[in-house]
């Protein structure tokens, strides 16, 4: 991965609220999601707003927009791994996931929602607004600590799902 993807916590818990988000997918999204986020986000970094899968929000907020299901992220960027382990279960997928860039190649991943399940504006708003307080609100209280490498780290959440199924 060319960007460490690092996920928000909330303060007050220490939980980070995508982590959470994304366990409670069903494996069809949740595959498309870690798909989209390892193989488009990690790599393209805030470059993905010059594709299908990316729109600059503003402020500093950006969104990734996952609207294939993993099996199709896979054929698209990296074939060598479908052929390997075959296709996952197909799903209808219409995802959106909201970063800042923190740091040098650190990309902060502070909100996501299942579009498919709630399409309209408002709600959109609603969650593109939550994103953004969440990244200001971040960026007022910036960690001391190195943020890659964090537990909130996606490459962990990432481990912890493999562990999972086995």
């Amino acid at each position: 991965m060319s960007f460490e993807l690092v996920f928000c916590d909330e303060p007050a818990t220490g939980r980070a609220p995508v982590c959470d988000w994304l366990d409670s997918l069903d494996t069809g999204r949740r595959n498309a999601a870690m798909r989209g986020l390892s193989l488009v986000l990690a790599v393209e970094g805030p470059a993905v707003c010059n594709s299908e899968y990316g729109k600059a929000l503003g402020g500093g907020l950006y969104e990734l927009r996952i609207r294939h299901d993993a099996a199709e992220l896979l054929r698209a960027h990296n074939p060598r791994l479908l052929e390997k382990f075959g296709a996952p279960p197909a799903s209808d997928v219409l995802l959106r996931i909201f970063f800042g860039c923190e740091r040098e190649r650190v990309i902060l991943i502070v909100g996501a929602y299942d579009k498919g399940s709630d399409p309209s504006p408002r709600k959109q708003q609603t969650e593109i607004d939550k994103a953004r307080s969440r990244l200001g609100e971040y960026r007022r209280r910036r960690p001391t600590t190195p943020v890659a490498g964090q537990s909130h780290s996606f490459r962990r959440w990432w481990i912890s799902q493999v562990r999972r199924r086995r």
